[in-house]
């Protein structure tokens, strides 16, 4: 096998970009049909849509660019990805707990659709310290 890089990215990377697209629209969709008053499983206002998939879009071309699905994401993968926005971006931490919230959102919504487990890891992440108290150290709300 070579070891020159595909200059056209890995041929998973399309497939990979539209299943996570696909899981967002799923999931704004199940939202809007919910009954729900629980803050986390209320429907969405267009505005909250529009930032959470500007978000989204974010996470997408990342994982798509490694190849990355939701059920299969590690530790390793989830803060590399976090981490990296600070450098992309002026993140603060509250942001990357979002994002992190975001995604594990998405995830556990994905999950019952497709009948698996949730991915443990980002429900762990979530609940480190790093990201558990992030708002804490961002000043507040």
């Amino acid at each position: 096998m070579s070891s020159t890089p595909d200059l056209f990215g890995p041929a998973e990377a399309p497939v990979t970009r539209d299943a996570l697209l696909a899981s967002f629209e799923h999931w704004v969709a199940h939202r809007a049909q919910s009954a729900s008053s629980a803050r986390s499983s209320r429907p969405l206002r267009e505005e909250s849509i529009e930032m959470y998939r500007d978000m989204w879009q974010v996470f997408v071309a990342w994982c798509a660019e490694r190849s990355l699905a939701l059920a299969t994401l590690d530790e390793i993968d989830l803060t590399s990805f976090l981490d990296s926005l600070g450098r992309l971006q002026e993140a603060s931490p509250r942001y990357a707990k979002r994002m992190a919230q975001l995604i594990g959102r998405i995830d556990d919504h994905e999950a019952l659709r497709q009948g698996r487990p949730p991915n443990a890891t980002i429900a762990a992440v979530v609940r480190t310290p790093r990201y558990q108290f992030a708002a804490a150290s961002d000043g507040g709300l």
